[in-house]
């Protein structure tokens, strides 16, 4: 699946920080839909092609994994990109 390969071929410490986060999404109860359909949007907006349907879910798969790596090394922005209106 292009969304979890590319975190299935991460170490298995950067797997687990992944796994972290995600848990830290549903215990603040949040739903990355609407952030990467946002994001989407924004890109769109700014003149750049829409991508693709495979090269949304890499993208969203590279965010999640730039996430939860800055998340963990104490980066607390993350949850104002996420929410970011």
């Amino acid at each position: 699946h292009s969304l979890t390969s590319p975190i299935a071929t991460l170490h298995p410490v950067r797997q687990d920080i992944v796994h972290d986060f995600a848990a830290e999404l549903n215990r603040r109860k949040i739903n990355l839909a609407g952030s990467f359909n946002r994001m989407v949007a924004e890109r769109v907006a700014a003149g750049e092609t829409e991508p693709d349907p495979d090269t949304i879910e890499k993208l969203h798969a590279d965010q999640i994994i730039d996430w939860a790596m800055r998340w963990q090394k104490g980066d607390e922005t993350v949850w104002e990109e996420i929410t970011a209106s």
